[in-house]
């Protein structure tokens, strides 16, 4: 409804101005026990954050990789309306060096992403199409074609997602000891807004997730670039198709399940990237709308396992996935504070911290920095405003429409969100 929508947006205004007016005045304050004002220790304990987290990350990425299973692996491909890059995922799976059948699921409703795949069954002999039995429902199609497969290992993936030669040898061999395998996949940062998304995507997919995998034990199993045993699928029941963020609750049901998840750094799988600001902004804030989904669902629906310690974890995981992303934009003004303490260099020392962890993992991934790699510190603020959105509208505005992102030649990426 529109009145709801104009609710939503005016929560968002509220409770940004309230983040921003908290955080500044609170920059004064002194705390009691250190002496210091709020603002250094708030900046000094995040750019300690941002460089903790970073060497905890940049420790994954030299990993040996155990022998190889010869198992048969099945790649399932949920796509719509992704004709135009559907050939990045099929056509390095198909030809990939290791055995696997590909089952790309089409939506019916998507008549030229059907035809090229039924193009693409027709070149490769492991090549089948799938019509998904629960339209609209990237969850309800995985989950099927997981039924309807002989093999006891799977791997999901973006239509726009193309893995690289030895990607089943480096990661099968993980599920000898693990239940699901998650390999790290990246925007192709080919553009301004996409070297930005490349960026953000570093720095909140995976680096700032660091000390809460060191703390907890929580890892985060997605539904594409991820490979797992049949065994790992039933015990966590499926993909649910009623969660936005599908992957977001996959991933709390597998802690809550016990299921091991290897987080695979050191194997990279590229993707297509968010190409205008426009789609940057509505795709990421359907991801943190489903993450306030799945919190919502973390308090309100006790599992089974409450009284299990895993429970209260998943919870706070939870809480500060959706919070403290929120937070962050509180921490803007706290710059104006430490500007009129006659302290603006410790203003610069998150920005340094930020600077050398996405540039570190430039050079490891190969990548160029291009000119916007200067902006790279705004998309923190950036992320924080969408969060905050997400949130509002979640809770005054949740009817789950959907969203378009453009990919490819102007074919699209459909995702439930605004």
């Amino acid at each position: 409804m529109v009145q709801n929508r104009w609710v939503a947006w005016a929560a968002f205004v509220v409770a940004v101005v309230a983040l921003l007016v908290s955080g500044y005045l609170s920059g004064f304050g002194t705390l009691p026990l250190l002496g210091v004002h709020e603002a250094v220790f708030a900046y000094t304990s995040f750019t300690a954050f941002v460089l903790v987290s970073g060497v905890l990350f940049a420790r994954k990425f030299v990993e040996p990789s155990p022998d190889p299973l010869d198992e048969r692996v099945t790649a399932i491909v949920p796509t719509y309306e992704d004709a135009a890059v559907l050939h990045h995922s099929v056509e390095s799976l198909a030809t990939a060096d290791h055995p696997v059948d590909v089952v790309v699921v089409c939506e019916p409703d998507d008549p030229e992403g059907r035809e090229t795949a039924e193009g693409f069954a027709e070149e490769y002999a492991t090549v089948e199409v799938l019509v998904n039995p629960r339209p609209g429902s990237k969850a309800g199609g995985v989950n099927a074609a997981v039924e309807r497969a002989d093999t006891d290992y799977f791997g999901v993936f973006d239509a726009d997602q193309s893995i690289r030669s030895g990607f089943f040898d480096e990661v099968t061999g993980h599920l000898r000891a693990d239940d699901v395998v998650q390999a790290r996949f990246v925007p192709r940062p080919d553009g301004h807004v996409e070297s930005l998304a490349y960026d953000e995507f570093t720095l909140f997919g995976h680096c700032f997730r660091q000390l809460l995998y060191a703390l907890t034990g929580f890892r985060m199993a997605t539904s594409k670039a991820l490979v797992f045993s049949r065994d790992a699928i039933d015990t966590v029941g499926g993909y649910d198709p009623e969660m936005v963020s599908e992957d977001y609750d996959f991933a709390h049901r597998c802690y809550l399940n016990r299921v091991d998840v290897k987080m695979r750094y050191t194997t990279v799988v590229d993707e297509e990237a968010a190409h205008t600001l426009r789609d940057w902004w509505g795709q990421r804030k359907r991801w943190m709308t489903g993450n306030t989904q799945v919190l919502h669902r973390l308090l309100t629906e006790l599992p089974e396992n409450a009284d299990d310690h895993r429970y209260y974890l998943s919870l706070a995981v939870g809480v500060m996935s959706v919070g403290g992303a929120a937070f962050l934009v509180s921490l803007v003004p706290k710059a104006l504070v430490l500007i009129e303490l006659g302290k603006p260099h410790v203003a610069v020392l998150p920005l340094v911290a930020i600077y050398l962890v996405a540039l570190g993992v430039r050079l490891a991934d190969d990548r160029d920095l291009g000119a916007w790699f200067v902006l790279t510190p705004l998309v923190l603020p950036f992320f924080s405003l969408i969060t905050t959105k997400a949130i509002a509208e979640y809770c005054f505005d949740f009817e789950g429409e959907w969203f378009a992102v453009e990919k490819g030649a102007g074919d699209g990426e459909t995702a439930k969100g605004d």
